[in-house]
């Protein structure tokens, strides 16, 4: 009994340790079964043992050391690989089969211009590999006007492509820039000033165009009217180009009036006669055709810079007019004041009366449309609707039509007869008139008190009353007296801030009555 007993335990353990034989080849052939002895992972993925096998067993492990493995760079390395007591030799693949990513961004060019690198049409490129190459499938036309879809090529060094749709708009811009704040500008010498204030620029397509000056021909400590350029170009290379007029005035003082003097001095060699009513026409026609109206008086504030800018530029408004006219009226030895519109439903005019045999009359050199010439020796009943004016400040007028009346007017004129008069502003009108010049190259013949004939011409022979004038146009133009704009509203910066007395002394002229009402349709002023 004992020996059978014996025998069937040794029997019993045999099978245990068959069983648990079995079952460890089993445990490892199911491992083998489950390992992966080629693996390819993707750039940039992280290395662990569960990649070899399709189920891990609990005990599996890289026996190689991965830690100089970079796994951003595609390459092929051994490696070994331990589970179940054993191991195995394994092949890691590290690849790179991504393609790259970017986001398009649109680009615009003027039409002929060059078209930016492939890479300004993308941004935020990626990639695992981190190195991405950019370029055109097709480089677009840069001459066709318009908007058209790039494509752009982003690929690696590894052959992975990915193709980002941008844009390209082909701008035809063909207009340059206009220029803003620009216009015409006068200083005294020594005085500080900054030819950029107020100078912009805007263009149809740049927002930014470049402004430049150019002043080459400027010299700003000599007396002188020069050309000033102002010259704005945008990103397609349109130019625009504004002149303005730059007047070099003396610096403030009587040497500024000499000078002024002195040019009215060599005007009057040239026009003065013996006759001082035929001097006085001479001066209003010298001033009428040899200047063109502007409805600036560029920044004068006095008669003599008014006269200046006048006598250099050739341009100017009604003050510029009547300005030059008084100066030359001065230096000729000749009375006269400045008259004023009144009232004023536009803008002011300026025009002068004048002193010839005896009497004041009514002159005025400034062009006005649908009037040919110039006003001359006009009394009260000869003006036109533009010179309107307020009777009671100024002395009395001529009320006998003279035979060298320019310009009259017929049915036009107001009645001021009945206009009472201010005594003490005619007194002090008066009072402030001086009939000597400085200009003595020639005496005249008639005195101030005597009546001159005014039938008589250069020639001798009659001229008659001159009522061609039905003036009903406006005032602006040029010294033939066709000008076509209206008179514009002076305003702060084109008048004097001093309001005097309405009359000008003859040898030094006050400020510019100032002019705060808007003033009248037709005229120059």
């Amino acid at each position: 009994m004992l020996k059978r007993a014996a025998l069937l335990i040794g029997t019993g353990c045999a099978c245990c340790l068959a069983i648990v034989a079995a079952g460890l080849i089993l445990s490892d052939r199911a491992a083998r079964g489950n390992l992966i002895n080629e693996v390819r992972l993707e750039t940039g993925s992280e290395i662990t043992v569960e990649s070899f096998f399709e189920a891990a067993p609990e005990d599996a492990a890289i026996v190689s050391d991965i830690s100089g493995i970079d796994t951003m760079v595609p390459g092929t390395y051994p490696l070994v690989i331990s589970y179940g007591g054993r191991e195995e030799d394994v092949t890691l693949t590290i690849s790179d089969t991504t393609a790259p990513e970017a986001v398009a961004v649109p680009q615009s060019i003027y039409i002929g211009t060059d078209i930016p690198e492939a890479e300004a049409f993308v941004t935020d490129l990626y990639d695992l590999s981190g190195n991405v190459n950019v370029d055109f499938e097709t480089v677009p036309d840069k001459f066709s006007a318009g908007t058209v879809d790039v494509t752009i090529k982003v690929f690696d060094s590894y052959g992975n492509t990915n193709d980002v749709i941008s844009q390209l708009t082909v701008i035809d811009d063909q207009t340059g820039p206009e220029i803003l704040g620009a216009k015409d500008l006068s200083y005294k010498v020594g005085e500080e000033f900054d030819l950029e204030e107020g100078i912009t620029a805007v263009d149809d397509y740049d927002t930014d165009p470049e402004i430049y000056i150019n002043a080459y021909n400027c010299n700003f400590n000599k007396i002188g009217v020069y050309t000033l350029a102002y010259i704005a170009v945008d990103d397609a290379g349109n130019t625009t180009r504004l002149e303005v007029k730059l007047t070099v005035l003396p610096p403030e003082g009587e040497e500024f009036n000499d000078y002024v003097y002195q040019m009215a001095d060599d005007i009057l060699v040239g026009i003065k006669t013996k006759k001082k009513t035929k001097t006085a026409k001479a001066i209003f026609e010298y001033v009428h055709d040899n200047m063109t109206y502007d409805s600036s008086n560029f920044g004068a504030s006095t008669p003599e810079e008014a006269a200046f800018i006048g006598f250099t530029t050739g341009t100017g408004n009604c003050y510029i007019y009547a300005s030059c006219c008084k100066i030359l009226l001065d230096r000729a030895g000749i009375s006269s004041m400045f008259i004023t519109r009144y009232p004023i439903t536009t803008s002011g005019h300026f025009w002068l009366l004048v002193r010839l045999n005896g009497k004041w009359w009514h002159c005025d050199a400034t062009p006005f449309m649908g009037h040919e010439g110039i006003y001359f020796m006009l009394i009260d009943s000869q003006l036109d609707q533009y010179h309107e004016f307020d009777p009671s400040k100024y002395p009395a007028r001529s009320t006998t039509p003279s035979g060298m009346a320019v310009g009259a007017c017929v049915g036009q004129a107001k009645d001021y007869s009945a206009v009472p008069v201010d005594e003490a502003a005619v007194a002090a009108a008066e009072g402030e008139v001086d009939t000597g010049g400085a200009f003595v190259a020639t005496e005249y013949e008639d005195g101030d008190g005597a009546e001159e004939d005014d039938e008589e011409d250069e020639d001798g022979t009659g001229t008659g009353t001159d009522t061609t004038g039905t003036d009903t146009g406006t005032d602006s133009g040029s010294g033939n007296g066709t000008g076509t704009g209206e008179e514009v509203t002076p305003t702060p910066a084109d008048t004097p801030a001093v309001t005097p007395d309405p009359t000008e002394s003859e040898t030094t002229p006050e400020p510019v009555p100032e002019q705060t009402s808007s003033g009248e349709d037709g005229a120059a002023a």
